[in-house]
Parts: structure tokens; C-alpha cells; sequence
């Protein structure tokens, strides 16, 4: 069974696009949680620059990613969102109830210092330290 590309561009209003933008220009371009480099808008040139695939290249693309979710009362602001790759944010939500974001942080931060988060590929290819 394939796995479902999802274009998350298609859902984000301009706003937000906005605000993505601001935090992953604050955060040097780096993941929220896991501080890997992401990419905003062209996955070639990334994939390129570190020698992978675009397949591989897909899970590192730059997602806003609301702190407090809007169902529970987060909005649309810069002080509820950052910029997070896509496997990152799309794992946090995986989980039954999703973890608070620092305790979130503080786990996947620790599994990248065992090289147990991401792939071995990241660290061959030198994307992540």
C-alpha cells in the first residue's frame, strides 16, 4: 500500500503562510523540534544539496505547526506558531493524545542525539550535525 502525499500549501490561508514564513526565517530554517534544516519551496534544490532523494527530501518540508491547537483554543498568531518539518508535526499528532510542545521537543531532541528520530541517512549524508 502507497503512502499518501499530502500538499499542505493547499490548506494554509495567506496568513499563515505568512507567519510560517516569519518563524523558519526566526528559526534559521530549522525544525522546531528536531532542528533539522527544512525547505519551503523547493524540494529539488534541497533534495540536491544534501544528495538525496526527493522522496526523501519530502519529509524535511517546512509546516506551520500551531503550539496550542486551534480546537483548544490556539490561534493564528506568531506566539502559537512555529515552523516544524513535516514528519515532526505530522508524528506528534499520530500520538492518541498529542504530547505539550516542549515535552514533545525535549523527547525528539533527545531520540535525535542517539541518531533514533530520523533515518541513519541523515546523519551519512550530513543534514543533521
Amino acid at each position: 500500500m502507497g503512502s499518501l502525499s499530502i500538499n499542505f500549501e493547499l490548506f494554509m490561508t495567506d496568513k499563515i503562510k505568512i507567519i510560517r514564513s516569519t518563524a523558519y526565517t526566526r528559526q534559521a530554517g530549522t525544525c522546531f523540534y528536531c532542528k533539522m534544516p527544512m525547505w519551503t519551496d523547493n524540494p529539488q534544490q534541497f533534495a540536491l544539496k544534501y544528495g538525496i532523494s526527493l522522496k526523501q527530501a519530502e519529509r524535511y518540508q517546512c509546516t506551520a505547526e500551531h503550539l496550542q491547537a486551534c480546537q483548544n483554543g490556539g490561534g493564528d498568531s506568531q506566539a502559537n506558531i512555529v515552523a516544524a518539518c513535516k514528519f515532526c508535526n505530522q508524528a506528534r499528532h499520530k500520538r492518541k493524545i498529542a504530547p505539550t510542545p516542549e515535552a514533545y521537543k525535549q523527547m525528539v531532541q533527545r531520540r535525535v542525539r542517539q541518531r533514533k528520530w530520523h533515518h541513519p541517512w541523515v546523519f551519512e549524508k550530513g543534514i543533521y550535525g
